[in-house]
C-alpha cells in the first residue's frame, strides 16, 4: 500500500528498510505519531507506541484511500498533521491474483464472493529481500568498508485473511494476519544472525448505519464495535541486533465502541459521537531471569499497561440557502486514564488527563460561467496527540518513562483553494502550524533516555497541484515547499533549526495514458532539504526516483507491470540507510 501513497501530494512515505520493516507516513511535515491512520474510520495507531505501519493491510483488500489534511464535517478526529482513512472493499467480484517480482517477490490473492452478502479474501506475500547494499563493516571482511553484499536474514512473509458479511442491520468483518520477518544486521551483515520478528493479529469489526432513529426522518445513527488482538515475538538468541540475547513477547488488546447520531436538514447538519476505548499491553522478556521481579535498575522489566479513553465529539454545519456557503464548528473532549505496572503488579503508576480539540471552518462551493468549479476552504483547528504508554512509562531500561508528560498540541491555520476550468484542475493550499509540548527523548551521560516536553516547532507550507486531462492521456505536476523552525528548552543547539526527518522541498510529475485495453504512467519524484539530526549537522541525500506502470485489460483478465526506481538511482533514505535499487513486479488478476 505504501507504493500507492507515494504519489500523493502533501504525503511523505517513510520507508525504514526493506519490505516488512515499518512504513510510516508524514502529512504536511508532521511526524508519524502526529498522523492518524484509520481503517474504515477506526483508529489503528498503537496506544503503546503511538505509531502504525501502512503495509499491514494488503493492497488487495483496499477499495480507496482518503487523505484529510484538515478537519471536515464527517467527524473524524484529526491528527496534528492529518488523517489517512483506508476504506476496505465491501463488495467485489470473485478474483484470483498472482504476482512475481525481483528479489524473490511472490504474491497471491483471492477474493471469493459467497452470494450477494458475503465475501472471503485471502492474501499471501513473500519477499527474499536479498538486495545488494553497502555494508559499513562486513563481518566476513571488516576492512572492506561499505562493500556491497546481498543482505542476509531479511526474508519477509505475510498471510492475511478477511471475511465480510453484509446485512441490512449491520456489517460484520473478521480479519486475521500472520507475518514473519528476519531482522537484518545492516552494519555488519553477519551470517550468524537469526534474529526474527513474528506477528499474529486477529480482529472483528461490527458496523451499523441506521437511516432513521426512533422513526425520526431527519435523524440517523451510526454504531461500531471493534476488537483487536496482536502478539509480537522478537527473537535474537545470538544477541546480534540487541545488547543481549532476546526472546521477548509483546501482547496488545484493543476494544473500541462508538455511537454517533446525526441530524440533517436543508440548512443544518450536526452530529454527536461518543467513543469509549480500552487498550492493554504486556511484555515478557523470557531470557532475562530478573525481568519478572524487576530488581535490576537498568535491566529488562516485564510491563503491563492499560489505557481508557472516553471521547466526546460534536459538530454543527450551517449551509446557506443555495448551498454554496457553509460554516462548520467542531469540538472534542478526551478523558484519558493510563496505568502502568510491572507484570508482578508492583510499582503501579497512574495518570488522569482531560484534553480538548476544536475547529472552525468556512467553505465556499460555487459554479460560475468562467469556472466549471470553484471551492474555497479556510479554517483554524487545534489538535492534540496523547502521549503513548511507552513514552509515559518507558521500559525501565535505556528509556525510562515520564508520567508527567503533557499532550502535544498543534494549532493550524490553513486555506485550500481547488478549482477546475474545462480540462485543467488546480489545487493549492497554504498552512501554518505551531506545535507546543513536543515530546522528545533526552539522554543523560549514561546513555539513559527520558521523554520530556522540551520543544516547540513551527512549520509553514505551500502545496500546489496542476492536472491536465485529455481524451486519452493526462499530465500532472505537484510540489510541496515547507519551512520549519524548532526551539528547545533543554538543548540550545536545537534552537532555530529545521525539523529533521522530512523533506522540505518536493516536486512530482506524472504522465499517463488510457486507450482501449491499455493504461499506464511514468512518474518522476525529486526531494531535498532533509536533515538527519535535530542540530542539522548531518544533511540527508537528495531523493530522485523514476517509477513506471503499465496495465493491459482484456475481458476478465488484467496484467500489470510496475517498475520502481527505473533509473537505479542510489541514495540514502531518511534513516541514512541506502535505498533499494531498481525493482519490478508482474501481476495478473482474473475475475470470475
Amino acid at each position: 500500500m505504501s507504493d500507492a501513497l507515494k504519489s500523493v501530494n502533501s504525503l511523505q512515505v517513510l520507508d525504514s528498510g526493506v519490505p516488512g520493516d515499518p512504513v510510516l507516513v508524514s502529512i504536511q511535515g508532521a511526524s508519524s505519531q502526529q498522523t492518524r491512520l484509520l481503517i474504515n474510520g477506526i483508529p489503528t495507531n498503537s496506544s503503546q507506541w503511538g505509531t502504525y505501519d501502512v503495509n499491514k493491510l494488503p493492497i488487495d483488500f483496499i477499495e480507496r484511500i482518503e487523505i484529510h489534511t484538515s478537519s471536515h464535517s464527517q467527524g473524524i478526529n484529526q491528527g496534528i498533521g492529518g488523517t489517512i482513512n483506508i476504506i476496505t472493499k465491501k463488495t467485489t467480484p470473485s478474483s484470483l491474483n498472482i504476482g512475481v517480482g525481483s528479489y524473490g517477490k511472490q504474491r497471491f490473492g483471492m477474493h471469493y464472493a459467497i452470494g450477494k452478502n458475503q465475501r472471503l479474501s485471502i492474501s499471501h506475500q513473500k519477499f527474499a529481500n536479498d538486495y545488494r547494499l553497502p555494508i559499513a563493516s562486513p563481518a566476513d571482511n571488516p576492512q572492506a568498508q561499505n562493500q556491497k553484499q546481498s543482505l542476509k536474514n531479511a526474508e519477509f512473509s505475510i498471510t492475511s485473511a478477511q471475511y465480510h458479511y453484509v446485512h441490512s442491520l449491520a456489517n460484520v468483518e473478521l480479519n486475521a494476519a500472520h507475518s514473519e520477518k528476519g531482522v537484518p544486521d545492516y552494519f555488519r551483515n553477519t551470517p550468524l544472525n537469526s534474529a526474527s520478528l513474528e506477528k499474529k493479529s486477529y480482529g472483528i469489526l461490527i458496523t451499523s448505519n441506521q437511516k432513521s432513529f426512533f422513526n425520526l426522518p431527519k435523524i440517523s445513527q451510526n454504531f461500531h464495535l471493534s476488537i483487536k488482538q496482536e502478539r509480537e515475538n522478537f527473537k535474537d538468541i545470538e544477541g546480534t541486533i540487541g545488547l543481549s540475547s532476546n526472546d521477548d513477547v509483546y501482547d496488545q488488546e484493543q476494544l473500541e465502541l462508538s455511537w454517533k447520531p446525526d441530524y440533517s436538514s436543508e440548512s443544518i447538519y450536526s452530529f454527536l459521537s461518543i467513543t469509549t476505548k480500552f487498550d492493554q499491553f504486556s511484555s515478557q522478556h523470557r531470557l532475562d531471569d530478573d525481568s519478572f521481579l524487576c530488581t535490576t535498575p537498568q535491566g529488562s522489566c516485564d510491563q503491563k499497561a492499560k489505557q481508557y479513553q472516553l471521547n466526546t465529539n460534536g459538530s454543527v454545519t450551517v449551509f446557506s440557502q443555495d448551498k454554496t456557503h457553509s460554516l462548520t464548528s467542531q469540538a472534542s473532549l478526551f478523558q484519558v486514564n493510563q496505568e502502568n505496572s510491572e507484570r508482578n503488579n508492583t510499582r503501579i503508576t497512574q495518570s488522569d488527563d482531560v484534553y480538548e480539540q476544536y475547529a472552525l471552518i468556512y467553505e465556499l462551493d460555487a459554479n460560475s460561467p468562467s469556472l466549471d468549479e470553484l471551492r474555497l476552504k479556510i479554517g483554524f483547528e487545534k489538535n492534540i496527540r496523547i502521549p503513548s504508554l511507552f513514552e509515559r512509562f518507558g521500559d525501565r531500561g535505556l528509556l525510562i518513562g515520564n508520567q508527567d508528560l503533557k499532550a502535544e498540541t498543534g494549532r493550524k491555520w490553513f486555506i485550500e483553494l481547488p478549482y477546475q476550468y474545462k480540462q485543467v484542475s488546480i489545487a493549492g493550499s497554504l498552512f501554518h502550524r505551531d506545535l507546543d509540548n513536543a515530546i522528545v527523548a533526552v539522554y543523560d551521560s549514561r546513555g539513559v533516555g527520558r521523554y520530556e516536553n522540551t520543544s516547540k516547532a513551527a512549520m509553514s507550507g505551500l502545496e500546489l497541484k496542476v492536472r491536465l486531462d485529455k481524451e486519452f492521456w493526462y499530465y500532472q505536476i505537484s510540489t510541496s515547499q515547507y519551512d520549519s523552525e524548532t526551539q528547545s528548552t533543554q538543548v540550545k543547539s536545537f534552537n532555530n533549526k529545521q525539523l529533521p526527518g522530512i523533506y522540505h522541498n518536493m516536486i512530482q510529475t506524472q504522465l499517463g495514458f488510457s486507450h482501449h485495453h491499455w493504461k499506464g504512467n511514468l512518474e518522476y519524484q525529486y526531494a531535498d532539504k532533509l536533515y538527519i539530526d535535530r542540530s542539522n549537522l548531518a544533511e540527508g541525500d537528495e531523493r530522485e526516483i523514476v517509477n513506471a506502470y503499465l496495465e493491459y485489460e482484456y475481458s476478465s483478465l488484467t496484467l500489470t507491470l510496475s517498475i520502481q526506481n527505473l533509473t537505479n538511482n542510489q541514495f540514502n533514505d531518511y534513516t541514512n540507510r541506502p535505498v533499494v535499487g531498481r525493482q519490478w513486479m508482474i501481476n495478473s488478476a482474473y475475475y470470475f
